[in-house]
């Protein structure tokens, strides 16, 4: 059977899971702290939040119940952990499963970076507690997060590492600029000068970035269609550190 989405994905990592434009998050099995007091002290019947697995399958993935509950099924089986159910814990795929979904809202964020910009440019020169408490707040746990296809969005580089050496295209508008990088592509092919720093897909005008790929496919695509008149040359570094 060919399953649309790798639920897998969409489900199991924490922090919530964004899908399309909606956020999943698997819900807690037990009450908290204040509703095991409300319990106890009133009249209050306590319910998990969210909805079952199954039916977080096919809001997602728009299909019935029952084709749902059959990647269900397959999913629990492909996720099933001796450890956690000897240890009774909870899967990402059993049938008592929850999630909780809700669409996507950046109004605070885009709000709160407003501020964070005008703070910079008009109150205060160094970054300030404010600016500070944004930047943790943006960048929370990224280390955690992963792409659609699973893979960490964060990776290391270096010695001793998957990622040991990177490659770096430039495009030369002389043969005499070519010829000094072939000298000295530590200069030359590195980070641009500040002076020389184009706004690029990471950095505003003026601030140095290297951009680097991992196969030279990759790293032509970042001079695509850029006129020049010299060849472009292509240098293999090694990182020193992640």
């Amino acid at each position: 059977m060919l399953y649309p989405f790798d639920f897998e994905h969409v489900l199991i990592r924490k922090p919530p899971t964004l899908f399309g434009n909606m956020l999943y998050q698997r819900t807690t099995t037990e009450p908290s702290s204040m509703e095991y007091t409300v319990m106890k002290e009133g009249d209050y019947d306590w319910e998990r939040e969210g909805e079952p697995v199954v039916y977080a399958i096919g809001e997602a993935a728009e299909i019935d119940e029952q084709p749902a509950e059959d990647i269900r099924h397959v999913l629990e089986n492909r996720n099933w952990d001796m450890e956690m159910a000897q240890m009774g814990e909870e899967g990402p795929f059993d049938e008592e499963a929850h999630y909780t979904a809700k669409e996507v809202d950046d109004i605070e964020y885009r709000e709160n970076w407003r501020y964070f910009e005008n703070s910079l440019k008009t109150e205060a020169r160094f970054l300030s507690g404010t600016a500070k408490a944004m930047l943790d707040n943006v960048f929370e746990e990224l280390a955690d997060h992963s792409d659609p296809d699973g893979n960490p969005v964060i990776v290391d580089a270096g010695p001793e590492t998957e990622i040991t050496s990177l490659y770096r295209a430039r495009v030369f508008q002389s043969g005499a600029g070519l010829d000094e990088a072939l000298k000295r592509p530590d200069l030359h092919i590195g980070p641009p000068p500040t002076a020389l720093a184009r706004a690029g897909r990471m950095n505003a005008h003026g601030i140095s970035v290297f951009y680097g790929a991992t196969d030279t496919k990759k790293d032509r695509l970042t001079i695509k269609g850029i006129e020049h008149r010299a060849s472009r040359v292509g240098w293999r570094g090694r990182p020193t550190r992640a």
